[in-house]
């Protein structure tokens, strides 16, 4: 981790000078995550969420071409999109605060976290105009982000260390925002440094994660003992089958 972040460091001229043209997160995430939270992926929907608002037309179109997964996909493709710009955002503040004042990458890390899980659960999808639609996609919503709970620093570090070839995405778009401000960017060798700690954090919280799991496993089992039944219901009003939660 250090290497890589380092590299990037060394390389920050060239880096900043280049249009941030991939996406991120990147699509290997998406179907990662994808895979983990539903078993499912797919490019086609990856191409929808990123370019497509929901609505009812858009609803059935995914239902009906990919079954209820389909839809799941582009909520759960929705949400790491926001997620990654809220801790896009937030990062940028922190390594701002670095400079300025100092702030640990310990404690950074820990508000990031908890901040960046409270902002994804308000997320907020477009209406389709069919209440029990919007309800089968809130019930989505809700599913989802138990499940990304249960494995919240796995999540976050799929983020935050999220790479296209040597390159870390979200560490190199921090990077070239914080550069914007006038004040901070004179101190990027101390970004640069905060942002090495920032990543090494990370992956040790992934690495201790098992221990959090298991207190994390049964309160997952409660919620979705009351989030799969109304799902269920919610589906069989509206005709659709094929559920597999």
């Amino acid at each position: 981790m250090k290497s890589e972040v380092g590299k990037q460091s060394s390389q920050k001229n060239f880096i900043f000078d280049r249009i941030f043209i991939v996406m991120s997160p990147s699509i290997e995430v998406h179907r990662r995550m994808g895979e983990v939270v539903y078993n499912f992926h797919d490019r086609e929907v990856d191409r929808l969420a990123d370019s497509e608002k929901l609505s009812e037309k858009l609803f059935d179109r995914l239902v009906e071409n990919w079954n209820v997964e389909g839809l799941c996909y582009y909520i759960l493709h929705r949400m790491l999109d926001h997620l990654e710009e809220v801790v896009t955002d937030k990062l940028t503040s922190f390594c701002e605060a670095y400079v300025e004042y100092g702030i640990s990458a310990e404690r950074a890390y820990e508000t990031l976290s908890k901040d960046a899980f409270r902002e994804l659960s308000e997320i907020s999808f477009e209406k389709t105009g069919n209440e029990k639609k919007d309800e089968v996609v809130e019930l989505f919503k809700e599913f989802t982000l138990a499940t990304l709970q249960l494995g919240w620093e796995n999540v976050l570090a799929s983020i935050i260390l999220d790479k296209s070839g040597d390159e870390l995405l979200l560490v190199k778009k921090v990077a070239n925002r914080v550069r914007k401000n006038k004040k901070v960017r004179k101190s990027m060798d101390k970004v640069w440094e905060f942002l090495e700690s920032f990543c090494i954090i990370t992956s040790e919280k992934v690495e201790n994660l098992e221990k959090e799991k298991k207190k994390r496993t049964k309160e997952l089992k409660k919620k979705y003992d009351k989030i799969v039944p109304k799902i269920r219901d919610a589906l069989k009003e509206l005709g659709i089958k094929n559920l597999k939660v």
